[in-house]
């Protein structure tokens, strides 16, 4: 993507770009890491615990996901124990 299309947030001040091209990389590398630490984890318990440590965005006002923010950003320091 051409950096003139690159937008950042306000909320978090990170550069966003629209599609998940971005984001999947870094949840896989994140699943990953986590399935190395705990190998016995199915994988639905690596995706709850993932999903159950993602920051809270102020703009997803309370909500425990939105369709535009998910559950959050992810957290790989609160993901891995």
């Amino acid at each position: 993507m051409r950096p003139s299309a690159v937008r950042p947030r306000e909320q978090t001040k990170y550069a966003t770009w629209s599609g998940t091209s971005m984001a999947t990389p870094h949840v896989s590398a994140a699943a990953a890491l986590l399935t190395a630490r705990h190998p016995d984890w199915p994988p639905q318990q690596v995706t709850q615990r993932l999903k159950a440590t993602a920051t809270k965005l102020p703009a997803m006002g309370g909500k425990e996901r939105t369709s535009q923010y998910g559950t959050g950003l992810l957290n790989l320091k609160d993901a891995l124990p």
